[in-house]
């Protein structure tokens, strides 16, 4: 190959079948969705090649998408020059040793993976694109805009000091100068309905140990939720059963219309992961069709979550971007959501969490009470539940290879879950 300057980035057109795949490439690709925006926009990103070998450093996925298309007898994408029947591609070459090659190519992945939205900026966008022309090659459909404008987002909130909107809650300013005690308290006086989202977790349980107490005190009508969704672990709901049973609270088990595998192995797609739909669809909304059935619109009343100090949220909604830290007003005008756990400091908090009794499960290597299908998990979750749970794991190890997970930029969850199953 000839030499090149170094300091000068030069673009020559090379034949597809003479660029060399690294074989050490540890990426997986969404080739569908590179050959929807190749097709739209041509080929817009040389592949990068490295010199010495002839191998590709960064533009596996496009390459794979160009093999595919060609042996699909597509017509060649824009920018790619088709002479004497081979299709041309645009390439930089670089003069790289081995070394240099595979970090510039584990980090030309990394970053991307690590990058993130501006979630406000996002909906703003597929907002214009929407109403003006479509969503079609964005990679975002119109269910997914819904999502983010309508879903909790999960980020962490860096201003201390918000103010809390409601008109019968004090503002935060004057909240954070009381006990913890003193503000459930607070809350108690002015609601007469309380229900517990309880999961039978760490979060959801400490939760309910520190207000349902208080709860009983004043007399107050308290009902704890448990959505069986048909993936927990098969002895979470022995937990859950045992638990409220100990503290004398009511509990009411409740099933969605559809489980997850109605909803997401009929369609061979894991959940979104930026905006989790599975949360909402399966377990949020049970609950609120539960007690909307039960409260009239004048009927205000609490649900109570568990929430820790470092998950404020921030609520995105169409064209309405309220921040709130504790107290949140949700999707019915009669409906208020509580998260004691984001009033106390996070050592507190982690200290309290430690002394409680909680489902045995975390003892035995588990992190979360999650579904066991859920690929947001890490690697300590899956080597539990190969151990103690091996059917469950040999079926997720199955979902892993039949179901499609989209990725999008600034999911973590992506990278984790491909290492963790191909080596399995």
């Amino acid at each position: 190959m000839e030499t090149f300057d170094k300091q000068k980035l030069s673009i020559r057109y090379i034949p597809l079948e003479k660029l060399k795949k690294w074989p050490k490439n540890p990426k997986r690709h969404d080739l569908e969705l590179i050959g929807d925006s190749i097709r739209q926009f041509g080929m817009r990103n040389p592949i990068a090649v490295n010199e010495r070998n002839g191998e590709i450093e960064a533009g596996h996925g496009r390459i794979e998408t160009l093999i595919r298309m060609r042996e699909r007898k597509e017509s060649s994408p824009l920018h790619i020059i088709e002479e004497n029947g081979d299709w041309l591609i645009p390439v930089l070459f670089f003069n790289d040793d081995e070394i240099t090659q595979a970090k510039y190519a584990i980090i030309d992945n990394q970053t991307t993976l690590k990058e993130t939205w501006d979630y406000d900026l996002l909906s703003e966008n597929l907002e214009y694109l929407y109403n003006t022309d479509s969503l079609n090659y964005t990679g975002f459909d119109e269910k997914d805009l819904q999502r983010i404008n309508k879903y909790y987002l999960e980020c962490e909130v860096t201003n201390q000091q918000e103010k809390l909107e409601q008109d019968n809650i004090r503002p935060t300013n004057e909240l954070s100068e009381l006990p913890v005690n003193d503000i459930i308290e607070d809350l108690i006086a002015k609601n007469q309905y309380f229900y517990f989202a309880f999961s039978g977790g760490k979060d959801s349980l400490w939760s309910l140990l520190k207000v349902y107490p208080l709860l009983k005190k004043e007399k107050k009508k308290a009902t704890a939720l448990f959505v069986d969704t048909g993936t927990e672990f098969p002895d979470i709901l022995d937990f859950v059963y045992r638990t409220t049973q100990r503290i004398g609270i009511e509990l009411q088990v409740l099933k969605p219309k559809k489980n997850f595998f109605d909803l997401f192995f009929t369609k061979k797609q894991f959940p979104n992961p930026i905006t989790k739909e599975c949360i909402d669809i399966l377990i949020h909304s049970a609950m609120n069709e539960y007690c909307q059935a039960i409260h009239n619109e004048n009927q205000k009343y609490v649900l109570i979550r568990g929430g820790r100090p470092e998950q404020r949220r921030r609520i995105i909604k169409k064209k309405l971007k309220d921040r709130q830290t504790t107290i949140q007003l949700q999707q019915y005008p009669n409906m208020l959501i509580f998260n004691p756990g984001f009033l106390i400091e996070k050592q507190e908090y982690q200290q309290e969490l430690e002394q409680l009794p909680n489902w045995d499960g975390y003892g035995l290597g588990f992190l979360r009470t999650a579904c066991w299908c859920c690929p947001f998990q890490k690697r300590q979750q899956w080597e539990a539940m190969k151990q103690y749970y091996p059917l469950l794991w040999d079926r997720m190890r199955e979902l892993s290879k039949e179901m499609k997970y989209t990725f999008y930029a600034g999911d973590g969850y992506y990278q984790r879950f491909y290492e963790y199953w191909n080596d399995n």
